[in-house]
């Protein structure tokens, strides 16, 4: 019953996120889906945690970010693309984690 709940209230995360330009990328296991995730210029993004460990999304490239430790559950706070280009980033838990943004 507990399991059922939480992936409700993740289904839920991920709705209330898809409003209007923002993107979600889930984190079901130890990788970025998808990967990699395409969004217009001035999209957010935001970073769903569907496992059962604490992940992070960290930009690497030219544009940095960081979401910090998120527990299973949590969703990040939106990030925002304003520039075109390819934007990495990874895991700081798990830096063999990693994932692109692509913004056109």
């Amino acid at each position: 019953m507990l399991e059922a709940l939480r992936r409700l209230d993740l289904e839920l995360q991920k709705a209330r996120a898809l409003d209007g330009t923002t993107v979600v990328v889930e984190i079901p296991d130890f990788t970025f889906q998808p990967d990699p995730v395409t969004v217009d210029r001035c999209d957010d993004v935001v970073w769903l945690n569907a496992h059962d460990q604490a992940h992070t999304s960290t930009g690497d490239g030219e544009q940095r970010w960081s979401t910090g430790n998120l527990a299973p559950g949590d969703r990040s706070e939106p990030v925002s693309f304003e520039d075109p280009g390819t934007h990495t980033y990874l895991c700081a838990l798990h830096p063999f984690m990693t994932g692109t943004v692509e913004v056109t």
